[in-house]
């Protein structure tokens, strides 16, 4: 509730200043994007600061668990201080101590005197304490005092510390070894370091089953010693050792841990947003003071407790206790373990959750019988029979009248529309059958209405979606009704059988205006939904029917309905570009060929705007389908006078598709091709996000003779490193560095790297953008074998 009240706030405040001023920060991640400390952290950070549009946010990752060595660090700097030459910075935002060390050895020239907030730093350390332009919150666990809690519990003077060398793991050790010596501290600490899943049995049975395990680093990858993602190897772990285990967070992964000591990563992150919006609202840096505690909390599973005869009242202190709400089909397995008690428990559970449903049907039954035959019509046409809420009827009526009303309220106050949409639903429905997922529906409808107010109108849309209108509210008051019916669905649980089930809810909100149409709002709050769901569920997002970004995302919409359509209804066409060779000695002739597109009307569409469009939505590995045949089964009527090498783009998405790969095979097979005439372009990006499918998908077709282009190169974190396991023939540079090399020699340099390096690859190079002849003229010395841009050809129609 306190983040909810934070954002109302910061909604409101952001009206007065967006108009004044535009804040730039710069949000540097030591870890790369789908790391889940990452995810959460900025989930939590965009949280807060997204209605608060005169701020804006720039997210880098440092990647450092994956390219951990001081050259990729520098790589990364030089990229950062490339790509944000010409922005200026309000402020800069660092998690973790990779980047944060990076940020110490950099500062005086990059980042000088702008304000650096940092988080998730693992030690206290006094000159970011004292350096007077750097402020933030302390990760700073005290994992002496855990050591301490895990002798205490188990009333042991031995621990097994299993730990990496990262930056974190090393930190995390170094908490522990330097209260070694203290009377509280157990007399033997074991460490293991860059332990994997194949050689951990054989450094930890050696040791005493009693021992307990303090897990406070990650395991390493044994074929290529990288570090592993927690939940892919938690369960390999405890599958081989039987101690006690003991963990720092949560015990979600896996329910044979003893106990975990867990970092409350929503409030860690609230407070350096907190010290940063202070800033952002004039409060001078000297006068802002980092945080150095954090909250913390013991999680102790039950069952294991019971294990080691652990009793609950010598805890630490907060503690809390999980799993101890055991189900009706629990039994002790080595004693009463038969196939028939299985069933008839299983049986009886089933029963029970059909008393449950049928209880709630009579009960319906009971209030219908109640009233008069005409009143129960009414009723059933306005309320939904499952939920006993209102339906989607009665939630179009009420808009339809506040519509005539122009969405004014008696008090005053604002009216608002939201849309819920639960998320695992069907992961219910699929395993355990609808009946149960009907019984989950009714809970969590139950759970919501708790928390919506009687002059408001809760209603059930469809399946799994849920209609509210809000009238007479504050931003505030929505916001905070919105938080609750989050929270509330977040925390339910519904056990079946052996499992468990966990769903969320996302929400999007709109604030409704006099002139608005119903139908406006319900799509728009539909398209605010469905960005909450983007963004990670249990999310709220607030917009309002003048929101350009939503109505972006509506015409973006309305593009995907018409490319379906336009692929049966020959409504794409091909164009193509030259790519002209710069060496006089080279004569073939070679073309790009470019998608144009025009919507029912005739009218053109720019391909910035349905391609995006069509890779957000899942249509672009249809339209790359279409080019790839297009091309290669009209070659010669595309091309009746020539033969020249012709350049297909291929997508991201496709290139990692195994069947589009399979479907790519078929169509070669079926045309009369000379495939050496064909090289397919795939962007730095999509190599760089799916390399091993890259790999692997330019291998198989390059069986068929075609050849491949790397395409957009030094458009982003570029690395040289992985050009040598990609079997490409062609690297094109991007045009962000070819169209000002005349006046920018930083631009020169690149290229001409790009273009010896690529040489020395035995790969040929193309520039694009190339704008006017002193631009040709100019690579031509440098030795660069193509050039690509208006300056030379500008793009053709096709003729059929």
């Amino acid at each position: 509730m306190k983040t909810c009240l934070m954002i109302s706030l910061l909604f409101f405040s952001s009206f007065a200043y967006s108009h004044i001023v535009k804040y730039n920060i710069l949000f540097i991640h030591s870890y790369d994007s789908q790391h889940g400390w990452t995810k959460s952290i900025e989930r939590n950070f965009n949280e807060i600061f997204k209605n608060r549009p005169s701020v804006k946010i720039f997210n880098e990752y440092l990647d450092a668990k994956r390219f951990p060595n001081h050259e990729n660090k520098i790589e990364f700097y030089q990229y950062l201080s490339n790509k944000y030459s010409e922005i200026t910075f309000k402020a800069v935002v660092i998690s973790d101590d990779p980047a944060m060390n990076l940020f110490l050895k950099k500062t005086n020239v990059f980042f000088k005197e702008i304000p650096v907030f940092f988080m998730g730093i693992n030690k206290v350390s006094n000159r970011l304490i004292e350096e007077k332009n750097i402020t933030g919150s302390f990760e700073n666990q005290r994992l002496d005092n855990v050591v301490k809690d895990i002798k205490s519990s188990l009333n042991v003077n031995e621990i097994i510390l299993l730990s990496d060398t990262s930056s974190t793991g090393i930190s995390n050790k170094e908490k522990i070894l330097d209260f070694k010596d203290d009377d509280f501290m157990p007399e033997i600490i074991t460490i293991i370091e860059d332990a994997n899943i194949s050689n951990l049995k054989s450094k930890i049975t050696k040791y005493s089953k009693n021992i307990p395990i303090f897990i406070i680093g990650k395991l390493r990858d044994p074929d290529n010693g990288e570090l592993l993602i927690v939940k892919d190897y938690y369960p390999g772990i405890f599958d081989q050792v039987d101690n006690p285990f003991f963990v720092l967070g949560n015990l979600k992964y896996n329910k044979k841990v003893l106990g975990g000591y867990s970092l409350n990563i929503k409030k860690h992150v609230q407070d350096t947003a907190y010290l940063l919006i202070q800033y952002l609202d004039g409060t001078p840096m000297e006068d802002i003071e980092a945080i150095t505690e954090v909250d913390n909390t013991w999680y102790w599973n039950s069952n294991e407790l019971d294990k080691y005869s652990i009793s609950k009242n010598n805890l630490p202190k907060g503690s809390v206790v999980l799993f101890e709400n055991k189900e009706t089909y629990e039994f002790d397995k080595k004693e009463v373990l038969t196939y028939f008690f299985f069933m008839l428990l299983s049986l009886l559970s089933t029963l029970l959750l059909l008393i449950i449903v049928r209880n709630a049907r009579l009960n319906e039954k009971v209030l219908r019988e109640k009233v008069s035959l005409t009143e129960k019509l009414e009723y059933e046409a306005s309320h939904d029979y499952l939920t006993g809420l209102f339906n989607r009827r009665t939630f179009n009526t009420v808009l339809k009248e506040l519509e005539i009303n122009k969405f004014t309220s008696k008090s005053g106050k604002n009216i608002y529309v939201a849309i819920l949409d639960l998320a695992n639903f069907k992961t219910v429905n699929d395993t355990a059958g609808h009946m149960i997922g009907d019984c989950l529906l009714a809970e969590v409808a139950e759970l919501m209405s708790q928390h919506v107010h009687a002059t408001d109108t809760f209603t059930r849309l469809s399946g799994d979606k849920f209609g509210l209108v809000l009238a007479n509210h504050t931003q505030n008051e929505v916001c905070m009704i919105c938080s609750d019916i989050i929270d509330s669905v977040s925390q339910y649980r519904l056990t079946w059988n052996d499992m468990t089930f966990s769903i969320g809810v996302s929400v999007g909100v709109v604030k409704a205006h006099e002139d608005d149409l119903k139908e406006v709002l319900i799509s728009h709050a539909d398209m605010a939904c469905y960005k909450a769901k983007e963004q990670g569920k249990n999310l709220a997002y607030f917009t309002d029917s003048n929101d350009s970004d939503i109505q972006d995302e509506l015409a973006m919409l309305g593009h995907i309905s018409d490319i379906a359509g336009a692929l049966d209804n020959d409504q794409f066409f091909l164009a193509k570009q030259l790519i002209h060779p710069l060496n006089p000695g080279e004569s073939s002739l070679h073309y790009e060929i470019l998608l144009r597109y025009k919507d029912k009307n005739g009218n053109a569409v720019s391909p910035a705007v349905f391609i995006p469009a069509a890779e957000k939505h899942g249509l672009i590995t249809l339209i790359d389908k279409w080019v790839v045949f297009n091309v290669l089964s009209k070659y010669k009527v595309l091309f009746p006078n020539e033969t020249p090498t012709v350049s297909i783009n291929l997508s991201g998405v496709s290139v990692s598709s195994s069947s589009f790969l399979e479907e790519v095979l078929d169509i070669v097979n079926s045309v009369d091709m000379d495939m050496s005439k064909v090289c397919f372009e795939i962007t730095e990006t999509a190599v760089v996000s799916h390399i091993n499918r890259a790999v692997n998908f330019i291998k198989e077709l390059k069986k068929t003779g075609c050849q491949f282009a790397l395409d957009d190169f030094g458009s982003g974190s570029s690395s040289y490193s992985y050009l040598k396991t990609l079997p490409v023939d062609y690297l094109k540079i991007d045009g962000s560095l070819i169209k000002s090399i005349i006046s920018e020699p930083i631009d020169q340099t690149i290229v001409r790297s790009i273009n010896e390096i690529a040489h020395e690859m035995d790969m040929k190079t193309i520039a694009e953008f190339v704008e006017n002849d002193q631009i040709m003229n100019l690579l031509d010395s440098m030795g660069v074998d193509y050039g690509q841009g208006f300056g030379i050809h500008k793009p053709e129609t096709c003729i059929e």
